[in-house]
């Protein structure tokens, strides 16, 4: 995937490519964790760190981004981990 925007800066940084690896249901995904996922209705996916795990799902947050995201996230909206070096 190629980072859009620079809502990650300064760990991804617009135009930067990313590999991500398929989330499975077995998979433990936590606090710190960089994700893509799907918001409900769209076409596009986002690349934002969980901040926090509650029992409706996940809250998202870009690291250059002053507010966290619209959620909670489903885990089944989120499709991939992103692979550090």
């Amino acid at each position: 995937m190629i980072v859009m925007t620079k809502s990650m800066e300064p760990v991804l940084k617009k135009g930067d490519i990313i590999i991500g690896r398929k989330v499975s249901d077995e998979m433990k995904l936590k606090v710190g964790d960089i994700c893509s996922y799907r918001p409900e209705d769209a076409g596009y996916t986002v690349t934002h760190r969980i901040i926090e795990i509650s029992d409706d799902g996940y809250i998202f947050k870009g690291d250059n981004n002053v507010e966290e995201d619209a959620g909670p996230i489903g885990r089944d909206k989120i499709e991939y981990i992103i692979m550090r070096k």
